[in-house]
Parts: C-alpha cells; structure tokens; sequence
C-alpha cells in the first residue's frame, strides 16, 4: 500500500491519504477505519446542469464525496470494503431554509443546508426559491444506494410541494434512481426539529432494527422511568455504580465524552463499567455527541441506566 500524506500524532486526530495496490492492503484498510471516521475518495457522477433545457445530455462530472463511518464491512472473497454511511436522510424544511441530515449507527450528521438569498425571502412565495438549489443538493449529496429512505419534513405544505418538485424535476431529467425509488421518499409532519421527526413512529418503524432507533427508545424508556418515579431507572455515576454493584443493570447509556474521555482515570472508570455491565448479561449504549439524544444524556450527567427491577431507594444510599 502506498502513503501519499499523513498529518497525525498517535492518539490525536488526523489524516492519512493512502492507495491500496494488492488485495492485502483493503485488509488493512478495513482494520485501520473505525467509526466515526471520515473517508474522502474521488468518484464520477451524471449530473444535468442545464435544468432549463430538457434536451440536454448529462454532463459526467469528477466529486470528491466524502462519508462519516457509520459502519464498515470486509468481503473476503473480493477483498472489498464497504462503507456504511446512513441508514436514513431527512430533508427538513423551514421558512426560506432547509437542512439536510444524515443519521446511521449512533450518529446524527448535518450533511448541508441551503437558505433564501435576501432577494428571495422579500419574494412573493420565496420559500419555493430554494427548491432548485435544495435538488441539486439531494442530487449530488444523497443516493439511494447507500441510504435507505429520505424523510421530507415540514410544518404545513411545504413538505409535499417539495417532494413534488423533486419528482417532478427527475422526470423531466429522466433520473430513473429517483423515479424508481419513488416509494422510499416520504413525507413526516413536524413543527418543531430534528428530534420530533425521528420520535416519529413512522419515521422510527422505517430504520427500527437501526442502532440509531434502539438508543432513541432507550433514551425515552430512561426518560419515562424517571419522570413516573418507579425506581426502574438512575443516573448519575454513584447510582449507576451501586446499582451495578447489585446486578441491577439491563441497559446502560453512556456519553461518548465519558466513555472516550481524554483523562486516563475517567476512561478506565466507565470502560470497566461498560465491560461489568456486558459480563452480567446487561447491554451498554454509547452515545456519539452526534446522536440526537446526546445533550439531553450529558444534562443527566452523561451516565444512566434501565434496571431490570426497581430500587426506589437508591438515591437515599448515599445520604
């Protein structure tokens, strides 16, 4: 394998820029990417750049397309390593503005985002103006093959005029990836942000064998736990220690911050924690600063667990 560049320090970020020249080396990249990396490589795509004129052939166009590890895999018999990069793709829109989201296997990425120029938004019906640089965003950032549906959310209309123009515009331009998968582009009601779409059960009953929908649940069955005071759920590292202490774990959840903390005690602390948990037949989440559910685990100290029976005094322990 030949080393074009690296820029790193071991154990700090950094980058590499490697050509794999043998079967072997794939192997060797597989082993190397981990997730949340990001993987940049040069590909090719057909792109219309004349939306004006129907008549006009595609233009094929160099992209340097690069993708936030969400998972990768190894095919032996190929020497092939693919690289997963998100389960789902939601589109949400807003006045004179959207935002395109990525969310895989614990991680919510904000992929790109377009706005209104002045002009437009001082435009009678200016929010459709963004229509044609929204497409040509869903053009070049998202494709079906990687990703396994695309929620389009709004409050009102919007949403569907969307939709509307984007199929619309594909069959004029004859683009048969986006006709053919007409089925996965959905549309989700929502008023307020990223978080309400993916609490959507529809949205969730899409991507439910996810990863990204198993901590979301978790997360809310935490949440009801505590709020219904029924012993069933803690937080907090004391709690979650004494509770662990008396194999009272089902599901641990844990904050990326914690778990891969810089300081060498606090990372010692919570991986052991971690292995405990799975050792007594419990499961342990840790959520990526990226995961949509993150901030509101940080506010809870960033370490919490659901028991499997309820220990209403928990919190008088440490008194």
């Amino acid at each position: 394998m030949k080393i074009v560049n690296k820029d790193f320090v071991i154990n700090q970020a950094g980058t590499v820029t490697v050509i794999p020249e043998q079967p072997d080396d794939l192997w060797i990249v597989y082993n190397l990417v981990a997730v949340g990396d990001v993987i940049t490589a040069d590909t090719t795509r057909k792109i219309h750049l004349d939306f004006l004129n129907e008549s006009a052939p595609p233009t094929r166009v160099n992209l340097s397309i690069s993708v936030k590890v969400m998972s990768r895999d190894f095919q032996k018999d190929d020497s092939t390593v693919r690289i997963q990069g998100a389960d789902l793709a939601v589109i949400l829109l807003k006045e004179e503005r959207a935002e395109i989201y990525l969310v895989g296997k614990g991680l919510t990425t904000l992929c790109s985002k377009v706005e209104a120029s002045g002009t437009s938004k001082r435009s009678r019906g200016g929010r459709n103006l963004i229509f044609p640089d929204l497409f040509s965003l869903f053009v070049k950032r998202l494709d079906f093959a990687t990703i396994k549906s695309v929620v389009i959310a709004s409050n009102g209309s919007m949403k569907d005029e969307f939709r509307s123009f984007l199929l619309s515009e594909a069959k004029r331009l004859k683009m048969k990836n986006v006709e053919d998968n007409k089925s996965r582009l959905v549309v989700a009601e929502c008023k307020g942000g990223l978080k309400e779409v993916l609490n959507d059960s529809g949205v969730m009953n899409m991507i439910k064998n996810s990863r990204v929908v198993l901590e979301i649940r978790a997360f809310r069955e935490l949440w009801e736990g505590i709020e219904s005071n029924s012993g069933r759920a803690c937080y907090g590292a004391k709690n979650v220690e004494a509770a662990l202490e008396m194999m009272a774990i089902e599901t641990l959840l844990i904050t990326d911050e914690l778990y891969r903390s810089a300081d060498v005690k606090t990372r010692q602390k919570y991986t052991n924690m971690v292995k405990s948990v799975k050792k007594g037949g419990g499961k342990a989440l840790v959520y990526s600063s990226m995961h949509v559910s993150a901030e509101q685990l940080a506010q809870l100290t960033g370490v919490a667990a659901i028991l499997r029976f309820p220990l209403p005094y928990l919190d008088d322990m440490h008194l």
